[in-house]
């Protein structure tokens, strides 16, 4: 989670990155919801650069909508976070390597568990039709529970991550259930210790869009809490 990184943007943006005007822009627009089809109203949206600074921002309406418009490029990634909620009663939601276009929809779900860190590969020349995805979950109700017995300086960071199998996680590609091949659960190091991440491997489907790239969205459910998050990852194959 990068609680200090939204606090940030979020002052940032309040200092008038909404008052600039985009000559040509791209449009992206959505809903922020529940996992029960509620809309999340005043959720902030903010779009980042590849050093994660906002560029771009809005907040949602009654009907959790949004619209943001910037600079056509590439972008690092979309987040949402309604910060009345945040750490409290929800985490928040990513969608990664946002790609230029004209018009590109965008609908964050999100509620008690974050999905981080999504990157994707293929291997080269394996002739697998599969695609390997890594991502780090993160749990609102496992994270209380640590910080109720650790003080922050901890290194046990793998305790907020939730510990999964294949039928916990969904994805698809395209909008095609993809079938997981594989999970394997990676230690990964960080500053103050290590995270518990997972690399998995999935079928990648029979034809994909031309033009353009693939959307890979993953949904994960903590066995033991029912924590739920997805987060969205646009791949380009590479």
């Amino acid at each position: 989670m990068r609680v200090i990184l939204c606090l940030i943007s979020l002052c940032l943006v309040s200092v008038g990155l909404n008052a600039q005007v985009v000559k040509n822009p791209m449009v992206i627009s959505g809903y922020v919801r529940d996992f029960d089809d509620h809309p999340l109203d005043s959720a902030n949206v903010l779009l980042q650069d590849r050093t994660f600074n906002p560029v771009a921002q809005t907040v949602t309406d009654s009907t959790g909508h949004y619209v943001i418009r910037a600079e056509k490029r590439d972008y690092m990634a979309l987040l949402a976070i309604r910060m009345s909620d945040y750490a409290k009663s929800r985490l928040e939601y990513w969608a990664w390597n946002i790609p230029p276009a004209d018009t590109l929809m965008i609908n964050p779900r999100y509620h008690r568990l974050e999905v981080y860190g999504l990157n994707a590969f293929a291997v080269q020349g394996s002739g697998s039709r599969s695609v390997f995805i890594y991502f780090r979950p993160m749990s609102l109700t496992r994270q209380a529970k640590w910080l109720a017995l650790h003080d922050t300086a901890g290194t046990q960071l793998s305790a907020v991550c939730s510990a999964l199998a294949p039928k916990d996680i969904s994805v698809t590609i395209d909008g095609r259930v993809s079938k997981i091949l594989d999970l394997d659960e990676v230690k990964e190091t960080t500053k103050t210790g290590f995270m518990r991440g997972y690399l998995i491997q999935c079928a990648l489907p029979e034809s994909r869009p031309t033009g353009g790239p693939s959307r890979i969205v993953l949904t994960v459910t903590d066995p033991e809490n029912s924590d739920k998050g997805e987060g969205l990852l646009f791949w380009s194959g590479q």
